[in-house]
């Protein structure tokens, strides 16, 4: 998870609560502690429909898990929405110059050139300065749409398999 409780929390509810997760998921989702700070133990998992139902109560492990899982579905549904790739229309964050084929889980965008340029001298996003590591970036898959769903298919699996426990 990024930085601290709060801002990590923050992006894992800005997004599952999302029209953009909503499409894949056919559900809202609201994480919040359950216990108080600084002895954070667990966290609650709510459904969000017309009202919050509670489903699930998870560790922090868990919970880093389906914070990398949510980041991941974040990215693949900005590669991909009906068809269309962000490399069209969004340019380098670095250069301003050439079209943005490579995005980190952040969700920044960058022409490969420069954020293999940048990779070798840092190891965090150029822009929010999130932790870089190699399995953080993605190639903009133009042809390979079913490889993007099947992506992000696989993320919500693993992030309901783990709801759906019974401890």
């Amino acid at each position: 998870m990024g930085n601290s409780y709060k801002n990590s929390l923050k992006d894992l509810n800005d997004f599952s609560l999302s029209q953009d997760f909503y499409r894949y998921a056919a559900t809202r989702l609201e994480f919040s502690i359950s216990s108080g700070f600084p002895f954070i133990k667990y966290f609650n998992v709510y459904r969000v429909e017309e009202e919050k139902h509670k489903i699930a109560s998870v560790s922090f492990e868990d919970l880093k898990i389906i914070y990398e899982h949510m980041m991941h579905i974040k990215v693949l549904s900005k590669m991909t929405y009906e068809g269309e790739t962000p490399g069209r229309e969004v340019g380098c964050q670095i250069c301003f110059e050439r079209y943005a084929n490579v995005i980190l889980a952040c969700g920044h965008a960058f022409c490969d050139i420069d954020i293999i340029d940048w990779k070798q001298r840092n190891q965090s996003c150029p822009i929010c300065r999130s932790e870089l590591q190699v399995k953080d970036v993605y190639i903009e898959m133009e042809e390979n749409h079913e490889e993007i769903v099947n992506g992000i298919e696989n993320s919500l699996q693993v992030i309901f398999s783990i709801l759906e426990r019974k401890d």
